[in-house]
């Protein structure tokens, strides 16, 4: 197929997709929330807080526009009470919903509103109880029954095409296309299942961030880095607040819709990293091939299905990523963590490809991806160690000259890297100096609640609980009986599935059998590094490089500051460890341990389904 006919296809795609959306959209108009007589606007879903312990009665109505194959069949999740509800002035008949549903703050319940709702606008008035605290009220189409499979068939193929066709544009083979539509696939079904605070840590300290540039486009006082997350470099909050106003203006003033496009952001984010990470992946096992003292034959490297084919391998390292729970978990937070990942992988594939063939472009190409990464977040600066390490690295054992043009083109990457640690360090060191802080980007240890701090000695980095990390499937910074004393065991467990709890038969089984495996080929990794063939030394030495470039600075931090946080900065890891894990079993395979290989193979297949299986509990749930 030419570049146009998938150019076509794509558009065609994009737009199947957006009248499809169009067909089944709900759009909730003109609500206002009356309390003690005053009415204010608001947006759906919403919350806020009375300031009163006593009982209070309020109101919300407003608008629900329905498109011409919209579900009638709504859930509703109110806090506290659902006391009435009446639509186009008739009363709902709620007697078969259980009181219990009624004020189930977290779940809510589904009600088919078919017998009250007109063609289009249908005018809704819900009666509330809250009994103290916060109020909330959400709305929303249930994504389930018949008449809304249609709609979600529709939206994945179309979703599957215009993946597939960039994914074959950017030259990616069609097995590693497959794989990323796969993992583009799981990230969609959870972004559209998961609401901007669902599992959002921080959530709100980001948005305040990204609020604060929709009101004036210059930087924070310095005086806020010291609380919130002003402390972090200003890129994503900056680009955040770009789309937060787009979004604005196809619906004015609320705000929750402009939070559903930064998860869809988060989402463009994630797609950015996978493919960045299949590029990175492919590159290494074609590089590698080239050094196979084993290679018998050029048509045994293009059978996919040979136990040999470093094609094959390439394969099994992108399912793995794309399925890989905690990755998909973070595919829809709103936060910088996602635009991170993207660029901080594809700095780590220029940094190698420089590596492999020093050009001054991809060099360029390196430097302009770590400047961006690096005014993300901060902790993005191990590139810069990276790059340093391989550019010395070539002035001395391969003697490279740099020509004089290219000598005064590099005054524009090191312009940019300069400008970025500046903009990305200058508030904490500034803030240190004047001693508003004990740490750079680190809070006061002072400040954080004992019940949150864990043990720093000797036994808690050099030992991991094996039977708990296998039987509890979730891990808590505030519970010792999961394991959180150990830094192994919380490190691998929040790299899994990050701090969360998941209920639910399928989640808990799904994650008992992934954590036992994720073990098991740990250790095949760690027995790959110690076996490493020397002709293939020059070429995996910098994925190692890098992966301890990210992991030590857990370590770092942990030691510095000793509470277990969310180690959602491990992401860009897991693929230097899926390198490293599949370069493993190839070797096996190449070595003649075939056996081995099959395994291996074999426990990344139940692996990588039994995270799918995981995920499927969202859906289900």
């Amino acid at each position: 197929m030419t570049m146009t006919n998938r150019l076509l296809l794509i558009i065609a795609a994009i737009t199947i997709a957006l009248l499809s959306t169009f067909l089944y959209s709900t759009d909730y108009t003109g609500f206002t929330l009356t309390h003690d007589n005053n009415t204010k606007k608001i947006s759906i879903p919403h919350s806020g807080n009375f300031n009163s312990k006593k009982n209070t009665h309020f109101t919300v109505e407003g608008f629900i526009n329905l498109g011409p194959l919209s579900s009638r069949a709504f859930r509703i999740i109110p806090d506290d009470k659902i006391i009435a509800i009446t639509i186009n002035k008739m009363p709902v008949d709620l007697s078969h919903i259980p009181p219990s549903a009624l004020s189930s703050w977290d779940k809510g319940f589904v009600i088919d509103f078919s017998d009250y709702l007109a063609k289009e606008k249908n005018h809704i008035e819900i009666a509330l109880l809250d009994t103290g605290g916060r109020y909330s009220i959400f709305i929303s189409n249930a994504a389930t029954g018949a008449s809304q499979i249609p709609y979600w068939v529709i939206l994945s193929l179309c979703l599957s095409i215009v993946i597939y066709s960039i994914s074959i544009t950017i030259g990616l083979r069609r097995e590693l296309c497959i794989a990323v539509t796969l993992g583009v696939l799981l990230r969609w079904y959870y972004v559209l299942i998961t609401g901007p605070d669902t599992r959002g840590h921080d959530t709100g300290e980001h948005i305040d961030y990204i609020m604060h540039f929709t009101k004036e486009w210059v930087l924070p006082n310095l005086s806020a880095a010291t609380d919130g997350a002003y402390f972090h470099p200003p890129f994503y909050y900056w680009l955040s607040s770009i789309i937060f106003e787009i979004s604005q203006l196809f619906s004015p003033e609320n705000k929750e819709y402009g939070y559903r496009w930064l998860q869809y952001a988060s989402f463009t984010y994630s797609i950015g990293f996978l493919l960045f990470s299949t590029k990175l992946i492919d590159l290494f096992f074609q590089t590698i091939h080239t050094k196979n003292p084993n290679f018998r034959s050029h048509k045994q490297h293009q059978n996919l299905f040979n136990i040999t084919s470093p094609k094959l391998y390439s394969l099994f390292a992108l399912l793995c990523l794309s399925a890989w729970p905690s990755s998909v978990l973070h595919s829809s937070r709103i936060g910088n963590d996602s635009l991170l990942y993207f660029l901080f992988i594809a700095a780590c594939y220029y940094i190698y490809r420089f590596y492999l063939t020093p050009k001054f472009s991809l060099f360029l190409l390196g430097a302009i991806f770590t400047g961006l990464a690096v005014v993300t977040k901060a902790n993005a600066a191990v590139l810069g160690i990276a790059g340093a390490i391989i550019i010395v690295f070539h002035w001395i054992k391969i003697k490279i000259i740099f020509p004089k043009k290219a000598i005064i083109m590099g005054i524009i990457p090191s312009i940019l890297l300069i400008s970025a640690a500046a903009i990305t360090f200058y508030p904490g060191i500034a803030l240190k100096l004047k001693g508003d802080r004990t740490h750079l980007y680190i809070d006061n240890i002072n400040n954080v609640s004992e019940s949150l701090q864990v043990g720093n000695e000797a036994k808690n980095y050099l030992w991991i609980d094996i039977d708990t990390f296998i039987n509890q499937p979730f891990t808590s910074p505030w519970d010792d009986k999961l394991g959180r004393q150990y830094f192994a065991n919380y490190l691998g467990k929040t790299s899994l599935f990050g701090e969360w709890r998941f209920d639910g038969a399928i989640a808990r089984n799904s994650a008992t059998i992934i954590s036992f495996i994720f073990l098991i080929l740990m250790a095949i990794s760690a027995h790959g590094v110690y076996s490493i063939n020397i002709n293939h030394l020059f070429i995996i030495l910098p994925i190692i490089l890098l992966h301890l470039l990210l992991v030590l600075p857990l370590y770092y931090m942990r030691m510095t500051f000793p509470v277990n946080i969310d180690f959602r900065y491990i992401i860009p890891s897991l693929v230097t460890l899926a390198i490293i894990l599949n370069y493993s079993l190839w070797h096996f395979a190449i070595t003649g341990s075939t056996r081995l290989a099959k395994l291996g193979l074999i426990l990344q297949s139940i692996f990588i389904l039994s995270s799918i299986s995981f995920l499927l509990h969202f859906v289900l749930t």
